[in-house]
């Protein structure tokens, strides 16, 4: 069921998400917990849908129904890892928005060449390829945090990537790689990296924004 839609500015991100209903577990009935997907649009601060997934069925079979009756147009899509799917790349482009897709190995040979391609790159310090790149740094929480994203849009890469056009609209792909330090102990950090698909092209800037909410 759709909550309700809103118009959003030119280039909303608008993050997909499951969640699992707090008190919804009722060990004495038997009944498991129930979960919805909602669509988060970041900056505007407002649920614009949400769905109920039924028991028995994952949040994969839900997302597409949610997806096609949201208005898009002009906005960037976030989804984790685990929604990562051409159908839903498909309805994304179709429904007037962008997407950025995190990437993890539930895609086989796509997280394994675009593993490969930032690993090989990085190796020349990526000057033989297409690329932007964008470091931002925050501190609070008692924590420094770092990111470092770098965007490759090379059509080589991306055509060689997308060879068998699975993923509609496909045109970047991007690595984040971040370090947090306790701010009060500086001198070792936690480290972590991620990879995203992405319609997105203008530069690591344009899509940073997008990765920042995928998972």
């Amino acid at each position: 069921m759709i909550d309700r839609q809103q118009s959003l500015r030119l280039g909303e991100v608008i993050a997909i998400d499951g969640k699992v209903l707090n008190g919804s577990i009722d060990t004495w009935s038997g009944k498991t917990a129930s979960k919805i997907i909602s669509a988060w649009a970041s900056d505007a601060g407002l649920v614009i849908g949400q769905k109920h997934v039924p028991a028995g069925t994952s949040e994969i079979a839900v997302v597409p129904e949610l997806l096609k009756v949201l208005m898009l147009k002009g906005c960037i899509v976030t989804v984790d890892a685990a929604n990562c799917q051409t159908q839903n790349a498909r309805l994304i482009i179709e429904r007037g928005g962008d997407y950025v897709m995190a990437l993890k190995e539930n895609q086989g040979r796509l997280y394994a060449d675009v593993e490969l391609a930032f690993k090989h790159e990085a190796e020349t310090d990526f000057r033989e390829v297409r690329h932007s790149g964008i470091e931002t740094h925050e501190e609070g929480h008692g924590r420094i945090e770092t990111r470092r994203y770098t965007l490759i849009d090379d059509p080589t890469y991306i055509d060689y990537l997308n060879a068998d056009e699975r993923w509609f609209g496909l045109r970047s792909i991007c690595c984040v790689a971040w370090s947090i330090w306790p701010t009060a102990s500086p001198t070792w950090a936690t480290m972590s990296r991620r990879c995203t698909v992405a319609t997105r092209r203008g530069g690591a800037t344009a899509c940073c924004r997008g990765c920042a909410t995928s998972s």
